[in-house]
């Protein structure tokens, strides 16, 4: 299982917004879709690559390509004492399935 960074809370101000105001920020780990492939029948881990790829040579105002790390007790550590409102542990074999809570993909509330 690796672990995705959480979010932190957002105002409602940033939360109705349609334009990309210098508080929003889209954060991204995950990439669903590519031009006309539909990734989502893919593991985690190579969907994963192919956004880092997508991004790895491009800056884009307003988007941040979410970290992941391989030690889930030292980043739950880091979301306990930033207050962050969870983080999401996904297994790197795991397919992205559609309205389904999938035990491939874990949210790991911290509050």
């Amino acid at each position: 299982i690796e672990a995705v960074g959480g979010r932190s809370k957002r105002s409602e101000r940033a939360r109705y917004s349609v334009d990309p105001l210098p508080w929003t920020r889209w954060c991204l780990s995950d990439l669903l879709l590519f031009d006309a492939d539909v990734l989502m029948n893919k593991p985690w881990r190579t969907r994963r690559e192919r956004l880092e790829q997508l991004f790895e040579r491009r800056r884009v105002a307003h988007v941040k390509v979410l970290q992941t790390t391989d030690d889930g007790d030292a980043l739950l550590q880091k979301a306990l004492s930033e207050e962050w409102p969870g983080i999401i542990a996904r297994a790197r074999s795991g397919t992205y399935e559609p309205g389904v809570r999938s035990e491939s993909m874990l949210r790991i509330a911290t509050s």
